[in-house]
Protein backbone atom coordinates (compact mmCIF):
# COMPACT_ATOMS: atom_id res chain seq x y z
CA UNK A 1 0.00 0.00 0.00
CA UNK A 2 1.32 3.33 -0.86
CA UNK A 3 1.51 6.70 1.21
CA UNK A 4 1.25 10.05 0.45
CA UNK A 5 4.97 10.94 -0.63
CA UNK A 6 6.59 13.99 0.09
CA UNK A 7 6.30 17.24 -1.69
CA UNK A 8 8.04 20.82 -0.86
CA UNK A 9 5.33 23.67 -1.88
CA UNK A 10 5.02 24.04 2.00
CA UNK A 11 8.45 26.07 1.56
CA UNK A 12 6.71 27.36 -1.76
CA UNK A 13 4.41 28.89 0.40
CA UNK A 14 6.83 30.33 2.08
CA UNK A 15 8.64 32.52 -0.40
CA UNK A 16 4.87 33.30 -1.86
CA UNK A 17 4.25 34.87 1.78
CA UNK A 18 7.87 36.50 2.26
CA UNK A 19 7.27 37.82 -1.88
CA UNK A 20 3.58 39.88 -1.11
CA UNK A 21 4.74 41.22 1.98
CA UNK A 22 8.32 42.42 1.90
CA UNK A 23 6.67 44.98 -0.40
CA UNK A 24 6.13 46.56 2.99
CA UNK A 25 9.74 48.04 3.93
CA UNK A 26 11.72 46.44 6.92
CA UNK A 27 7.80 46.19 9.12
CA UNK A 28 7.02 43.51 6.49
CA UNK A 29 10.97 42.21 6.55
CA UNK A 30 10.21 41.56 10.42
CA UNK A 31 6.43 39.80 10.19
CA UNK A 32 7.89 38.26 7.02
CA UNK A 33 10.09 36.30 9.06
CA UNK A 34 7.59 35.14 11.52
CA UNK A 35 5.02 34.28 10.01
CA UNK A 36 7.93 32.45 7.43
CA UNK A 37 8.54 30.53 10.60
CA UNK A 38 5.38 29.75 11.61
CA UNK A 39 4.27 28.31 8.07
CA UNK A 40 7.72 26.37 8.34
CA UNK A 41 6.83 24.51 11.85
CA UNK A 42 3.77 23.83 10.58
CA UNK A 43 5.04 22.00 7.48
CA UNK A 44 6.47 19.95 10.20
CA UNK A 45 10.08 21.47 10.36
CA UNK A 46 12.38 18.61 9.13
CA UNK A 47 9.83 15.74 9.13
CA UNK A 48 9.70 14.54 5.76
CA UNK A 49 6.54 12.02 5.93
CA UNK A 50 4.11 14.16 4.12
CA UNK A 51 1.21 12.26 5.25
CA UNK A 52 -2.21 13.43 4.29
CA UNK A 53 -4.46 12.56 7.60
CA UNK A 54 -7.51 10.64 5.67
CA UNK A 55 -6.76 8.99 2.68
CA UNK A 56 -4.16 6.26 1.05
CA UNK A 57 -3.71 4.57 -2.06
CA UNK A 58 -3.09 1.02 -3.00
CA UNK A 59 -0.82 -0.58 -5.63
CA UNK A 60 -2.01 0.56 -9.76
CA UNK A 61 -3.22 -3.01 -11.32
CA UNK A 62 -3.70 -3.52 -14.97
CA UNK A 63 -7.88 -3.98 -15.50
CA UNK A 64 -8.18 -5.13 -19.18
CA UNK A 65 -6.14 -4.77 -22.49
CA UNK A 66 -8.05 -4.10 -25.67
CA UNK A 67 -7.86 -2.88 -29.09
CA UNK A 68 -8.56 0.59 -29.45
CA UNK A 69 -7.43 4.18 -30.86
CA UNK A 70 -8.47 5.81 -27.38
CA UNK A 71 -10.39 5.44 -24.25
CA UNK A 72 -12.47 8.06 -22.15
CA UNK A 73 -13.30 7.33 -18.54
CA UNK A 74 -15.50 9.66 -16.80
CA UNK A 75 -17.25 9.43 -13.07
CA UNK A 76 -20.86 8.28 -12.14
CA UNK A 77 -22.82 7.43 -9.24
CA UNK A 78 -22.86 3.70 -10.44
CA UNK A 79 -19.04 3.85 -10.88
CA UNK A 80 -16.46 5.02 -13.25
CA UNK A 81 -17.61 4.40 -17.45
CA UNK A 82 -15.03 3.14 -19.59
CA UNK A 83 -15.99 4.36 -23.60
CA UNK A 84 -13.49 2.64 -26.04
CA UNK A 85 -12.73 4.36 -29.23
CA UNK A 86 -11.04 3.12 -32.54
CA UNK A 87 -11.19 6.09 -34.34
CA UNK A 88 -12.36 8.16 -37.55
CA UNK A 89 -11.51 6.39 -40.83
CA UNK A 90 -13.02 5.52 -44.45
CA UNK A 91 -14.05 2.16 -43.29
CA UNK A 92 -17.53 1.38 -45.02
CA UNK A 93 -19.19 0.46 -41.65
CA UNK A 94 -19.43 2.43 -38.40
CA UNK A 95 -18.58 -0.72 -35.60
CA UNK A 96 -19.65 0.50 -31.97
CA UNK A 97 -17.09 0.74 -29.37
CA UNK A 98 -16.65 -0.74 -26.32
CA UNK A 99 -18.62 0.38 -23.14
CA UNK A 100 -17.79 -0.83 -19.47
CA UNK A 101 -18.31 0.16 -16.11
CA UNK A 102 -16.10 -0.22 -13.04
CA UNK A 103 -17.82 -0.60 -9.76
CA UNK A 104 -17.09 0.44 -6.46
CA UNK A 105 -15.49 -2.76 -5.54
CA UNK A 106 -13.16 -2.78 -9.04
CA UNK A 107 -15.08 -5.31 -10.71
CA UNK A 108 -15.07 -4.15 -14.47
CA UNK A 109 -17.99 -5.36 -16.52
CA UNK A 110 -18.78 -4.53 -20.53
CA UNK A 111 -22.05 -3.52 -21.26
CA UNK A 112 -24.36 -4.55 -24.28
CA UNK A 113 -22.64 -3.32 -27.31
CA UNK A 114 -23.72 0.34 -27.39
CA UNK A 115 -25.34 2.12 -30.47
CA UNK A 116 -22.40 4.34 -31.44
CA UNK A 117 -18.53 4.56 -30.91
CA UNK A 118 -18.12 7.45 -28.25
CA UNK A 119 -15.37 10.08 -28.52
CA UNK A 120 -15.65 12.86 -26.50
CA UNK A 121 -17.81 11.68 -23.01
CA UNK A 122 -18.95 13.61 -19.99
CA UNK A 123 -20.11 12.83 -16.65
CA UNK A 124 -20.06 13.43 -12.88
CA UNK A 125 -19.96 11.80 -9.65
CA UNK A 126 -23.62 13.09 -8.77
CA UNK A 127 -26.05 10.76 -10.84
CA UNK A 128 -25.98 8.48 -13.32
CA UNK A 129 -26.19 10.69 -16.86
CA UNK A 130 -23.74 10.94 -19.41
CA UNK A 131 -23.29 12.96 -22.52
CA UNK A 132 -21.04 11.70 -25.33
CA UNK A 133 -20.43 12.44 -28.83
CA UNK A 134 -19.61 9.73 -31.35
CA UNK A 135 -20.82 7.62 -34.66
CA UNK A 136 -23.70 5.75 -34.55
CA UNK A 137 -23.73 2.13 -36.21
CA UNK A 138 -26.40 4.00 -38.61
CA UNK A 139 -23.16 6.09 -39.25
CA UNK A 140 -25.24 9.13 -38.42
CA UNK A 141 -23.52 11.31 -36.17
CA UNK A 142 -24.33 11.67 -32.22
CA UNK A 143 -24.72 13.36 -29.43
CA UNK A 144 -25.54 10.59 -27.29
CA UNK A 145 -26.95 10.35 -23.66
CA UNK A 146 -27.63 7.79 -21.19
CA UNK A 147 -29.10 8.46 -17.74
CA UNK A 148 -28.34 5.13 -16.72
CA UNK A 149 -24.06 4.87 -16.50
CA UNK A 150 -23.68 3.45 -20.38
CA UNK A 151 -26.70 0.43 -20.07
CA UNK A 152 -28.86 2.18 -22.55
CA UNK A 153 -28.25 5.35 -25.05
CA UNK A 154 -30.53 7.54 -27.09
CA UNK A 155 -29.63 9.83 -30.15
CA UNK A 156 -29.63 13.42 -29.70
CA UNK A 157 -30.58 15.80 -32.81
CA UNK A 158 -27.21 17.38 -33.95
CA UNK A 159 -26.74 21.36 -33.65
CA UNK A 160 -25.54 23.18 -36.91
CA UNK A 161 -21.94 23.65 -36.37
CA UNK A 162 -20.84 20.70 -34.33
CA UNK A 163 -17.05 18.78 -35.45
CA UNK A 164 -16.82 15.74 -35.29
CA UNK A 165 -14.71 14.29 -32.66
CA UNK A 166 -15.83 17.45 -30.16
CA UNK A 167 -12.94 18.73 -28.44
CA UNK A 168 -14.54 19.22 -25.12
CA UNK A 169 -17.59 18.36 -23.66
CA UNK A 170 -18.40 19.07 -19.87
CA UNK A 171 -21.59 18.66 -17.76
CA UNK A 172 -22.63 21.19 -15.01
CA UNK A 173 -21.49 19.52 -11.31
CA UNK A 174 -23.92 22.12 -9.82
CA UNK A 175 -26.81 22.36 -12.36
CA UNK A 176 -28.14 20.77 -15.42
CA UNK A 177 -26.27 22.13 -18.00
CA UNK A 178 -24.29 20.92 -20.85
CA UNK A 179 -21.68 22.51 -22.18
CA UNK A 180 -19.66 22.39 -25.43
CA UNK A 181 -17.09 23.81 -28.04
CA UNK A 182 -15.15 23.33 -31.25
CA UNK A 183 -14.50 26.18 -33.87
CA UNK A 184 -14.94 29.07 -32.23
CA UNK A 185 -18.18 28.31 -30.79
CA UNK A 186 -20.03 27.26 -27.12
CA UNK A 187 -23.21 25.13 -27.38
CA UNK A 188 -25.45 24.49 -24.36
CA UNK A 189 -28.46 22.07 -23.69
CA UNK A 190 -30.19 22.24 -20.43
CA UNK A 191 -32.50 19.47 -21.11
CA UNK A 192 -29.31 16.76 -21.91
CA UNK A 193 -28.79 17.26 -25.77
CA UNK A 194 -32.58 17.97 -27.21
CA UNK A 195 -32.37 21.23 -27.79
CA UNK A 196 -29.41 23.30 -27.93
CA UNK A 197 -28.48 27.24 -28.22
CA UNK A 198 -24.88 28.15 -29.19
CA UNK A 199 -22.61 31.68 -29.20
CA UNK A 200 -19.57 32.26 -30.20
CA UNK A 201 -16.56 32.20 -27.97
CA UNK A 202 -13.13 33.84 -27.78
CA UNK A 203 -11.54 31.38 -25.28
CA UNK A 204 -11.54 27.79 -25.06
CA UNK A 205 -13.21 26.25 -22.46
CA UNK A 206 -11.64 24.29 -19.86
CA UNK A 207 -13.72 23.45 -16.72
CA UNK A 208 -16.84 24.29 -14.93
CA UNK A 209 -16.59 25.15 -11.67
CA UNK A 210 -19.63 23.70 -8.81
CA UNK A 211 -21.03 27.89 -8.60
CA UNK A 212 -21.75 27.13 -12.56
CA UNK A 213 -18.54 29.53 -13.78
CA UNK A 214 -16.67 28.83 -16.89
CA UNK A 215 -13.04 28.84 -16.52
CA UNK A 216 -11.09 28.52 -20.07
CA UNK A 217 -8.02 29.80 -21.90
CA UNK A 218 -6.72 32.50 -24.05
CA UNK A 219 -3.13 33.42 -25.72
CA UNK A 220 -3.21 35.83 -22.45
CA UNK A 221 -3.51 32.84 -20.01
CA UNK A 222 -6.56 31.53 -17.90
CA UNK A 223 -9.70 33.62 -18.25
CA UNK A 224 -13.23 33.03 -16.77
CA UNK A 225 -17.00 33.53 -18.18
CA UNK A 226 -20.37 33.87 -15.96
CA UNK A 227 -22.84 33.48 -18.92
CA UNK A 228 -21.55 30.53 -20.40
CA UNK A 229 -18.56 31.62 -22.73
CA UNK A 230 -20.30 34.72 -24.03
CA UNK A 231 -17.83 37.15 -22.27
CA UNK A 232 -14.19 36.06 -20.70
CA UNK A 233 -12.69 38.00 -18.12
CA UNK A 234 -8.85 37.59 -17.00
CA UNK A 235 -8.93 34.88 -14.15
CA UNK A 236 -6.22 37.33 -12.21
CA UNK A 237 -4.08 40.48 -12.82
CA UNK A 238 -0.64 38.01 -13.28
CA UNK A 239 -1.58 34.79 -13.64
CA UNK A 240 -1.68 33.71 -17.34
CA UNK A 241 1.58 34.90 -19.98
CA UNK A 242 3.60 31.88 -18.70
CA UNK A 243 0.86 29.25 -18.93
CA UNK A 244 0.90 27.54 -22.42
CA UNK A 245 -2.31 26.07 -23.72
CA UNK A 246 -3.47 23.17 -21.30
CA UNK A 247 -4.91 20.02 -22.80
CA UNK A 248 -7.36 19.74 -19.67
CA UNK A 249 -8.18 22.00 -16.73
CA UNK A 250 -10.11 21.17 -13.08
CA UNK A 251 -11.38 23.48 -10.74
CA UNK A 252 -10.23 22.80 -6.80
CA UNK A 253 -10.44 24.73 -3.60
CA UNK A 254 -10.87 28.26 -4.61
CA UNK A 255 -8.31 27.86 -7.47
CA UNK A 256 -7.66 26.03 -11.21
CA UNK A 257 -5.33 23.16 -12.16
CA UNK A 258 -4.35 22.72 -15.36
CA UNK A 259 -2.47 19.75 -17.35
CA UNK A 260 -0.15 20.43 -20.50
CA UNK A 261 3.32 20.76 -21.95
CA UNK A 262 4.07 22.99 -18.68
CA UNK A 263 3.63 20.54 -16.44
CA UNK A 264 0.33 19.90 -13.51
CA UNK A 265 0.05 23.94 -12.30
CA UNK A 266 -2.43 25.24 -9.67
CA UNK A 267 -2.76 28.98 -10.06
CA UNK A 268 -5.14 30.76 -7.76
CA UNK A 269 -6.82 34.16 -7.63
CA UNK A 270 -4.17 35.81 -6.67
CA UNK A 271 -2.26 34.83 -9.52
CA UNK A 272 0.30 32.68 -7.71
CA UNK A 273 1.53 29.65 -10.24
CA UNK A 274 1.93 26.56 -8.13
CA UNK A 275 3.96 23.52 -9.89
CA UNK A 276 2.69 20.20 -8.55
CA UNK A 277 4.41 18.06 -11.26
CA UNK A 278 6.95 19.61 -13.89
CA UNK A 279 6.61 16.23 -16.40
CA UNK A 280 3.97 16.50 -19.41
CA UNK A 281 0.75 16.39 -17.44
CA UNK A 282 -1.43 14.56 -19.92
CA UNK A 283 -4.97 14.36 -17.91
CA UNK A 284 -6.82 15.80 -15.06
CA UNK A 285 -9.24 15.02 -12.66
CA UNK A 286 -10.91 15.14 -8.97
CA UNK A 287 -12.00 12.34 -6.93
CA UNK A 288 -13.42 11.90 -3.03
CA UNK A 289 -16.81 12.80 -1.23
CA UNK A 290 -17.40 15.61 -2.37
CA UNK A 291 -15.85 14.92 -5.55
CA UNK A 292 -12.86 17.43 -5.38
CA UNK A 293 -11.29 16.06 -2.28
CA UNK A 294 -8.65 15.01 -3.94
CA UNK A 295 -6.33 15.63 -7.32
CA UNK A 296 -5.33 13.15 -9.59
CA UNK A 297 -3.05 13.25 -12.73
CA UNK A 298 -1.42 11.49 -15.52
CA UNK A 299 1.83 12.55 -15.70
CA UNK A 300 5.14 12.00 -18.07
CA UNK A 301 7.77 12.46 -16.38
CA UNK A 302 11.32 14.22 -17.86
CA UNK A 303 12.87 10.87 -17.89
CA UNK A 304 10.13 9.89 -19.49
CA UNK A 305 8.51 7.52 -17.56
CA UNK A 306 4.68 7.73 -17.29
CA UNK A 307 3.12 7.89 -13.33
CA UNK A 308 -0.20 8.86 -11.33
CA UNK A 309 0.26 12.06 -9.39
CA UNK A 310 -1.88 12.31 -6.94
CA UNK A 311 -2.18 15.13 -4.52
CA UNK A 312 -4.42 15.88 -1.13
CA UNK A 313 -4.69 18.86 -0.74
CA UNK A 314 -5.14 22.22 -2.98
CA UNK A 315 -2.35 23.16 -1.30
CA UNK A 316 -0.06 20.61 -1.87
CA UNK A 317 1.04 19.83 1.31
CA UNK A 318 1.29 16.10 0.33
CA UNK A 319 1.90 14.55 -3.36
CA UNK A 320 2.15 10.97 -4.35
CA UNK A 321 3.64 10.18 -7.09
CA UNK A 322 2.42 6.66 -8.04
CA UNK A 323 4.62 4.49 -10.61
CA UNK A 324 2.61 2.38 -13.59
CA UNK A 325 3.00 -1.33 -13.97
CA UNK A 326 5.34 -1.79 -17.14
CA UNK A 327 2.15 -3.73 -18.69
CA UNK A 328 -0.11 -0.66 -19.17
CA UNK A 329 2.74 1.65 -20.58
CA UNK A 330 2.10 1.97 -24.95
CA UNK A 331 5.00 1.42 -26.80
CA UNK A 332 4.65 5.15 -28.73
CA UNK A 333 3.61 8.32 -27.16
CA UNK A 334 0.24 7.70 -24.63
CA UNK A 335 -2.90 9.27 -25.18
CA UNK A 336 -4.57 9.29 -21.48
CA UNK A 337 -7.93 9.86 -19.90
CA UNK A 338 -8.21 9.56 -16.02
CA UNK A 339 -11.20 9.34 -13.18
CA UNK A 340 -11.79 9.38 -9.24
CA UNK A 341 -14.41 8.41 -7.52
CA UNK A 342 -14.35 7.89 -3.13
CA UNK A 343 -12.93 4.64 -3.49
CA UNK A 344 -10.42 4.26 -6.70
CA UNK A 345 -9.04 5.92 -9.54
CA UNK A 346 -9.16 4.90 -13.05
CA UNK A 347 -6.44 6.16 -16.09
CA UNK A 348 -6.83 4.36 -19.28
CA UNK A 349 -3.54 4.84 -21.76
CA UNK A 350 -3.72 4.75 -25.47
CA UNK A 351 -1.21 4.65 -28.18
CA UNK A 352 -3.55 4.64 -31.55
CA UNK A 353 -4.00 0.80 -31.66
CA UNK A 354 -4.48 -0.41 -28.39
CA UNK A 355 -6.26 1.28 -24.49
CA UNK A 356 -4.77 -0.13 -21.41
CA UNK A 357 -6.91 0.23 -18.57
CA UNK A 358 -5.45 1.05 -14.53
CA UNK A 359 -7.09 0.93 -11.47
CA UNK A 360 -5.73 2.55 -8.08
CA UNK A 361 -7.74 1.48 -4.79
CA UNK A 362 -8.08 4.85 -2.75
CA UNK A 363 -8.30 3.39 1.12
CA UNK A 364 -9.70 5.00 3.96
Amino acid sequence: MSRWGTFDTCHDRVFTLARRILGFGSLGLVVGLVLGGLVLASCGGSNTSGEAPTTRTGSAAVLDQRAGGQASVVATADGILVAISYGIGDQPTCPAGPVGLVDESGRLGWRAEPPAQLFTVAGRASDSNVVADGVGTDCRPGPFVSTDAGVGWQPRSRPDGFTLPMPWLALDPGGNRVLAWTAGRVFETADLGATWTSRPSSARPLAIAPDGRLFGWWARGIVTSTDGGGRWSPYSLDAGAAIGQPRAAVTWGDGVVTAGTDGLVRVDPAGDRLVLDEGDALAVATGGRPGSEFLVAVVVAPDGSTRLVVAAQPDAIAVERIPLPDAALPAKRAVASVAATASQIVLALGDGQTVVLVRVPVIR
